[in-house]
C-alpha cells in the first residue's frame, strides 16, 4: 500500500517550501546543483542530516534540516497512529504523549536506514531531471505478513488472564503500543528492503526571481516505507 492522503501531502508542502529556497546562483550555476539539492533534501529529511554542498546552492540552513526532520518524524508517527487506527482500539480518543514519543523514536531509526540513490541531474528544455532510486523498506509488511496475528492473540490472552485490570483504557492502549514497537523494533537490525521504485524529480527556474524549485509533487515519501 503506497502512502496516500493529509501526511503525505504535508510532507510534500515540506520538501516544496525548502526546494523554493534554492538559489538561482547567476549565471554560474554550480556543478549539478539539483542533484546536490535533492541530495540534501532526502538526507535531510529521512537521516536528519545537514549536507555542508546544500548550502553551498541554497538557503537552507542546519536549523531548517533540524525543523524538517522533526516534523517529517512527527507526520509519520500520526501516519502511523491513523494507519493502524491505535486511537480507536480501546475508542481512547488519541494517543497518549508518551505513546507518540516512542512511535517517533522508532521512526527515527527505522528512517536511518533509508534506502536511496540520487542520479546526476540531465538538463532538459532548461529544466533539470533528476531520478532518485528508492528502495522500500518493508519492516510494516513484514508485520502485517508475520507478527500481527501473534500481537492481537498475545495481547488478548494478556486482557482474559487479567492482566490490565486495574488499569484505564488509556494506560491499556499505551501497553499495547508498546507491545506493538517491541516487536517492530525487533526488526530494524534485520531490515530488508521491496523492489526498487524510481520517482524523479523536475527542478525549473522561475521567470521572475531566478529561483529554482521542484515542479512535480515529490512521491519519494511514499516509497520510503511500504504499508
Amino acid at each position: 500500500m503506497k502512502k496516500s492522503g493529509k501526511a503525505l501531502l504535508l510532507t510534500l508542502a515540506i520538501i516544496l517550501a525548502f526546494s523554493l529556497m534554492l538559489s538561482g546562483c547567476g549565471k554560474e550555476e554550480p556543478s549539478d546543483f539539483a542533484k546536490t539539492h535533492v541530495q540534501g533534501l532526502l538526507d535531510g529529511m529521512y537521516k536528519g542530516q545537514y549536507n555542508k554542498d546544500l548550502g553551498e546552492v541554497s538557503d537552507v540552513t542546519k536549523e531548517d534540516i533540524e525543523d524538517m526532520y522533526e516534523l517529517n518524524i512527527e507526520l509519520e508517527a500520526e501516519w502511523f497512529v491513523d494507519y493502524f487506527e491505535l486511537a480507536d482500539l480501546f475508542e481512547v480518543g488519541e494517543v497518549s504523549e508518551e505513546s507518540m514519543d516512542s512511535i517517533e523514536e522508532f521512526y527515527k531509526k527505522v528512517y536511518a536506514k533509508a534506502k536511496y540513490e540520487v542520479h546526476s541531474s540531465v538538463k532538459q528544455d532548461g529544466n533539470y531531471l533528476i531520478d532518485v532510486d528508492v528502495y522500500p523498506i518493508d519492516i510494516i509488511e513484514r508485520f502485517h505478513e508475520e507478527d500481527s496475528d501473534k500481537l492481537f492473540d498475545d495481547f488478548l490472552a494478556r486482557i482474559e488472564a487479567g492482566e490490565f485490570d486495574e488499569l484505564s483504557d488509556e494506560e491499556v492502549n499505551d501497553e499495547f503500543i508498546k507491545s506493538m514497537l517491541e516487536m517492530l523494533e525487533a526488526r530494524i537490525e534485520k531490515i530488508g528492503y521491496s523492489d526498487k521504485e524510481t520517482v524523479t524529480f523536475t527542478m525549473v527556474k522561475d521567470p521572475d526571481d531566478g529561483l529554482y524549485f521542484v515542479e512535480d509533487e515529490l512521491m519519494a515519501d511514499a516509497y520510503i516505507i511500504t504499508y
